[in-house]
């Protein structure tokens, strides 16, 4: 009797140390399969984070390109401004000013002082709005 308890106390054994294995195995697997569950998430979110940071890089990238655009046009038209100012009204023939005023005075369009005087036709609209009479009310 004591060779079947022995038998008996070694079948327990060898079923609890195969129970054992089997829930290592299955908690193993469950290990697993989270982390290629996270592993794959992770990649996920690397590429995500690349595809935004080009995006960011484009727009950026596309912002310098305008701000400087912007610069070198800001930069043409002080150039621009400068040329105008010393070639500016402080060189036209005051005849054509004197004429300008009286035109404007007269009534006529901008247009045809301009083509009267031979003015740039900024300073034939600064000229007709500031000396051109005004319609009674």
């Amino acid at each position: 009797m004591s060779f079947y308890l022995a038998l008996a106390s070694m079948m327990l054994s060898a079923a609890v140390f195969v129970c054992g294995l089997f829930y290592i195995r299955k908690r193993e697997e469950a290990w697993l399969a989270r982390h290629n569950e996270l592993s794959t998430r992770i990649n996920l979110l690397v590429l995500e984070e690349s595809r935004h940071r080009r995006s960011v890089s484009d727009v950026i990238g596309e912002r310098e390109v305008t701000l400087e655009h912007e610069v070198r046009q800001m930069q043409s038209d002080m150039k621009m401004m400068d040329i105008q100012l010393r070639a500016g009204p402080s060189r036209e023939a005051p005849e054509a000013v004197e004429l300008a005023i009286q035109l404007a005075r007269s009534g006529e369009p901008p247009e045809v002082v301009a083509g009267r005087t031979g003015l740039p036709p900024d300073i034939v609209d600064f000229i007709t709005e500031l000396h051109a009479s005004r319609p009674k009310a």
